[in-house]
């Protein structure tokens, strides 16, 4: 008998000049186990009983079923194909992938901890299993899920979302450039200037008893003001983050404040709290929730990539803060961009989606 463990964050194992370090799954024997069992995860509730055997049964290799841990993404949009990465063990570069709902195009050998497979997603929604073999198979059951599109996305950069140049309100003296890297503005003045995302016939605009999520997906900010608000602004007033209803401060490194106004716009009110810290660097998804209202989150999350899939990742969430009472009430309400005049601000889209709060 034998056994695979976990090997704890941060600790490293060496076997005969092999190392394993955190995350990864090693077999150990009884007395290397007691040696560096401070080092496990789970110490003995990880174990999974192997039995070897000998190693060959009938001409045949009777290496251990794959023994899979997790994949990532385990969400995929439809009508897709995308990676997904597979961690586990006893993979070998012989081993085989299959779902029962899409298809699988490609599948490639990281190590024995780890697969790359490409997916095809089908036309529709769904779950499907993964099936391993490597010898022995190994059923991974309803493990991946395929998602379509949200109505509520708009892909703001050359060649996304269709729609006219009535669907975004621009201040006077502002100009967009709209590339395949994103959406950006040349700004007349600091602060001043504004930018309202209201979809033709008015499709991303929203009566505000209607919750809703708003997620921005951007990169490349730096001082610009990112949120929710509405037509009742003083178009011509300098302090224009005070005349919408919740705005989120985006700084190069971090984000750390959101403004708004107390029900009369022009007049503000702030909600500070601990620095959020990003990278300057990073593609970022800003969640605001409940309309930005008290009771609702602040989410920010560094995404693995720019594509419309990873706007729906969520596995590395930076901060969280929950929204008090601004007293803002302006009905209705839409997407709202107040840009500083020097910053370059990559706008890649937003998801508007009914909240749940």
């Amino acid at each position: 008998m034998a056994a695979i463990h976990t090997i704890r964050p941060g600790f490293t194992i060496t076997l005969e000049d092999t190392i394993y370090v955190g995350g990864e799954e090693v077999n150990l024997t009884d007395e290397q186990f007691e040696l560096n069992k401070h080092k496990l995860e789970g110490v003995e509730s990880t174990v999974i009983p192997i039995d070897f055997g000998s190693q060959e049964q009938d001409g045949e290799c009777c290496y251990p079923a794959p023994h899979i841990k997790n994949i990532s993404p385990n969400r995929i949009l439809t009508d897709l194909t995308q990676t997904i990465t597979v961690f586990g063990s006893f993979f070998t570069p012989d081993t085989t992938v299959d779902v029962d709902y899409g298809s699988v195009e490609n599948v490639r050998f990281v190590s024995s901890n780890q697969l790359l497979v490409d997916i095809n997603s089908p036309s529709s929604a769904g779950l499907t299993s993964l099936t391993f073999n490597n010898g022995k198979q190994t059923v991974f059951s309803n493990s991946l899920s395929f998602f379509a599109i949200p109505a509520g996305l708009v892909d703001l950069r050359l060649g996304g979302t269709d729609f006219s140049n009535a669907a975004i309100e621009v201040d006077s003296g502002m100009t967009i450039s709209r590339t395949a890297e994103g959406m950006d503005f040349t700004v007349a003045n600091n602060y001043s200037n504004w930018v309202r995302f209201v979809g033709d016939d008015d499709a991303w605009v929203w009566d505000r008893s209607t919750k809703k999520t708003l997620s921005w997906i951007f990169s490349n900010t730096n001082r610009v003001f990112l949120g929710i608000g509405s037509k009742q602004n003083n178009v011509s007033a300098t302090n224009q983050y005070y005349h919408h209803e919740r705005l989120a401060f985006m700084l190069s490194t971090y984000l750390s404040v959101t403004y708004g106004n107390n029900g009369n716009p022009g007049t503000g009110r702030t909600q500070s709290f601990g620095l959020i810290n990003k990278l300057a660097t990073d593609i970022l998804k800003l969640q605001i929730t409940n309309n930005g209202d008290a009771g609702g989150e602040l989410r920010l999350y560094r995404l693995p990539g720019s594509t419309i899939a990873d706007w729906f990742n969520t596995e590395e969430l930076l901060g969280t803060v929950t929204l008090t009472d601004l007293g803002a009430d302006a009905n209705p309400i839409m997407p709202v961009v107040v840009p500083r005049y020097f910053a370059q601000n990559l706008l890649l889209g937003f998801i508007l989606e009914n909240d749940s709060v």
